[in-house]
C-alpha cells in the first residue's frame, strides 16, 4: 500500500489496526472483527450503499427487535465457542508438532551416563567435548531427576534427564 520509495508508511498507520482486525486468523478460524461482532466486516464503500436497506430494517417493532438482539447475543456466545475450540484445536496440534521432536529417553539403575556440559565459558572452542565424563545413576528421583556418582573421586551430583545420555564404550584420555 506504501508507495515504492516507501515514504509514505506514516500516513498508513491508522489503517493498520483495521487491516489486522479484519483479516482472517488461522487458529480462531475466522477474523478478530467476526469474532466480536458475529458478523463479516463491510467496508465503508459497501455501508453506504446499503445505507438505505439498513434504515428500513432498522424501523421494525421493538418486541421484534428484542428477540432479533437476543439471538444476536447467542449467536456470538456461539461464534466465541467455536473460536475457542479451534483454537484448542491449532494448540494441539503445535504441541503434537512439537511433541513428536523430543527424545524419549529412559535410565535405569547402575546405567553409565555421560551429564551435557551446561555452563558457558568463554574459553571453550567449537570443537571441544560437550559431555562430561561418565557418571553412574545411583538413584532416580521424581520429575525425571537423577543422583548420579562421579567414577573418579566419588561424589554425587544431581541431574535433570534431558541432560543426559547413555554412555557406551570406554572413556576417552585426555
Amino acid at each position: 500500500m506504501v508507495k515504492p520509495s516507501r515514504k509514505d508508511w506514516s500516513l498508513k498507520l491508522n489503517d493498520a489496526p483495521w487491516a489486522y482486525r479484519t483479516a482472517f486468523k488461522n487458529p480462531i478460524r475466522m477474523s478478530p472483527y467476526h469474532f466480536v461482532y458475529g458478523k463479516s466486516c463491510h467496508l465503508p464503500v459497501e455501508l453506504e450503499h446499503k445505507a438505505y436497506w439498513a434504515v428500513s430494517t432498522c424501523n421494525k417493532e421493538m418486541d421484534e427487535a428484542g428477540k432479533e438482539r437476543l439471538f444476536q447475543l447467542q449467536e456470538i456466545e456461539e461464534i466465541g465457542r467455536k473460536a475457542y475450540d479451534n483454537s484448542q484445536m491449532y494448540k494441539e496440534k503445535c504441541k503434537a508438532i512439537h511433541d513428536s521432536g523430543i527424545l524419549r529417553k529412559s535410565f535405569k539403575l547402575c546405567d553409565k551416563v555421560l551429564k551435557f556440559k551446561a555452563h558457558f565459558k568463554f574459553g571453550d572452542g567449537k570443537l571441544k567435548e560437550r559431555w562430561d565424563r561418565p557418571y553412574t545413576i545411583t538413584k532416580v528421583l521424581d520429575y525425571r531427576a537423577f543422583q548420579l556418582k562421579d567414577e573418579k573421586d566419588g561424589t554425587t551430583h544431581l541431574a535433570n534427564g534431558h541432560l543426559l545420555k547413555l554412555f557406551y564404550g570406554k572413556p576417552a584420555q585426555t
